[in-house]
């Protein structure tokens, strides 16, 4: 689940109405490879909240987050500009030991 969220596996989530976003495990996944100018599929995983409270999981191991009252909940501009500091597009990010949750764990709970 975690690993399907960070986006280490080819699952990208369930079709979400739009050719730009799926849905899973409670997060929701922008297709972000046209917006940033990437030749290859590129996915970020992010979280709205209610009201303009957003968690967006960026490559390169950022994590951006941010409050809004201004009816403003696009996070779209940013992450072009994040992507300029590191290019996204050439940032895999693989599975690892500290970012796998045991099945049992899981289900356990």
């Amino acid at each position: 689940m975690v690993n399907e969220v960070l986006q280490t596996t080819s699952y990208y989530g369930l079709n979400a109405g739009s050719a730009y976003d799926s849905y899973d495990n409670g997060f929701w996944i922008w297709k972000a490879d046209t917006a940033l100018g990437c030749g290859s599929a590129k996915k970020i995983p992010y979280m709205p909240g209610f009201g303009g409270i957003w968690v967006v999981l960026l490559p390169n191991n950022m994590v951006y987050y941010f409050f809004s009252d201004s009816a403003e909940y696009s996070f779209s501009d940013t992450a072009k500009e994040l992507n300029k500091i590191g290019s996204f597009c050439y940032f895999v990010r693989r599975p690892s030991a500290t970012s796998v949750v045991p099945e049992d764990a899981v289900t356990s709970l």
